[in-house]
């Protein structure tokens, strides 16, 4: 069996310097850091304040007075059966007339399902 060939170890990588996206990020955290302050990612990354999504359980100091923005009691128009629904209402009767037969699908009682046919049926 031959022994694979190693690639050389000792091959030139370029260094083109610092991307430019990372000096802009420090560059701009620079900026920030004077005029706020240096940055310490654990108390930024750590909660110690409540938390304002407190409401959810029970907490009622973030509680937003409720009130009426937009009428609730407005007219909706009807405006008939949409267009696909009356589609299928007339392609269903143009079927069963051509056939001689009409479609009458019901539930069953005991499961409250709809009864479909199976690959036994006689049609």
């Amino acid at each position: 069996m031959k022994k694979k060939e190693e690639p050389p170890r000792d091959y030139f990588v370029p260094n083109f310097g610092m991307d430019h996206d990372v000096a802009d990020s420090l560059h701009n955290m620079h900026n920030l850091e004077a005029v706020h302050g240096n940055f310490d990612p654990e108390s930024f990354l750590v909660q110690t304040n409540s938390d304002p999504i407190c409401n959810s359980s029970g907490c009622t100091q973030y509680k937003h007075p409720k009130k009426e923005s937009h009428p609730v009691d407005y007219f909706v128009p009807n405006f008939g059966v949409d267009q696909d629904i009356a589609d299928s209402q007339s392609h269903e009767a143009a079927a069963s007339a051509a056939f001689g037969h009409t479609w009458t699908p019901h539930k069953d009682p005991e499961t409250e399902k709809w009864v479909v046919p199976t690959a036994t049926a006689e049609f």
